[in-house]
């Protein structure tokens, strides 16, 4: 009995560093691995909840200079927005916002508690001169006569964007615990066979049952958490700053959810295996019990 229950506690270890290895990995290749991270930044950057923010803030830019523009800045948004689309500008959009990430993933290696919640910064001059630029050529003589006489700002600076408060606690432990992570998944793999040799050879499937049960209900519950953070982020409707914020959030909760789906089919898979496991001990207790009376 007590080999049992210290094999149970023993997985229910390795669940957790599990657990802990995988979503913190999630994390991380966000933040540091080039491809994923280059993902993350051609998704926030095209979003269009984004680039209409964007857009309005250019727009507004550009026509801070004059107090009687032909146009309003709700009339030059769309062509803006459209410009932001285009190739040239697009690219050095997301470069513009890669290099915003790569600066913030850096501001929460060296975060701690009770510390400022970093951002990240960005001045989109570069972005409202090459709009400008174009406009200047623009088929609506409107347009182009507005931008004829824009004067365009050495700086636009955006203030800065941050991640929620739940989501930075959890984001900058998680950057340092994942260079852990292939050490936690090899002492979960241990534990899991020191635990099934703790165990004897009847409750073996029970104890991988167990454990996929817990991965089960672990996954739920991280999944249900994660899902009902978007709902707490307000509206991206209220700056390029909350756009921003709104977006990349819902971009690392959409990430962490397909983690915690993994986890959910690990979770499944380890039921199933414990099932079948189970079944085959008692089968072969079956058939040997004859020849043990």
């Amino acid at each position: 009995m007590i080999r049992n229950v210290v094999a149970v506690c023993l997985s229910g270890l390795a669940v957790l560093l599990v657990f802990i290895s995988v979503t913190t990995h999630a994390v991380s290749q966000l933040g540091r691995n080039p491809e994923a991270g280059g993902e993350f930044v051609t998704t926030v950057a095209r979003d269009p909840e984004v680039r209409w923010a964007i857009a309005m803030e250019i727009a507004s830019q550009l026509l801070a200079s004059q107090e009687e523009a032909e146009v309003s800045s709700s009339q030059l948004a769309p062509p803006v927005a459209e410009l932001l689309a285009s190739e040239p500008i697009d690219a050095e959009w997301r470069a513009l916002l890669g290099r915003a990430r790569m600066d913030f993933v850096a501001s929460l290696d060296t975060w701690r508690h009770g510390d400022p919640h970093p951002g990240a910064t960005l001045d989109i001059a570069p972005l409202a001169t090459m709009v400008a630029e174009q406009l200047r050529a623009s088929d609506d003589p409107a347009i182009a006569a507005t931008m004829a006489q824009a004067t365009i700002p050495e700086s636009i600076v955006l203030p800065d964007t941050t991640l929620p408060a739940g989501l930075t606690g959890l984001a900058a432990p998680a950057l340092t615990i994942a260079k852990l992570s292939g050490t936690l998944a090899f002492l979960a793999a241990v534990l899991l066979v020191i635990g099934l040799g703790f165990a004897t050879s009847k409750a073996r499937g029970g104890v991988v049952f167990l454990a996929g049960v817990c991965t089960v209900a672990g996954a739920l519950v991280v999944n249900g958490a994660i899902k009902s953070i978007p709902s707490r982020l307000g509206s991206p409707h209220d700056g390029p700053s909350k756009a921003l914020s709104v977006v990349a959030a819902r971009e690392v909760t959409a990430s962490l959810t397909t983690t915690g789906y993994l986890l959910l089919l690990g979770g499944v898979a380890g039921i199933l295996i414990g099932i079948a496991w189970w079944v085959a001990s008692a089968r072969r207790g079956l058939v040997t019990a004859p020849y043990n009376q």
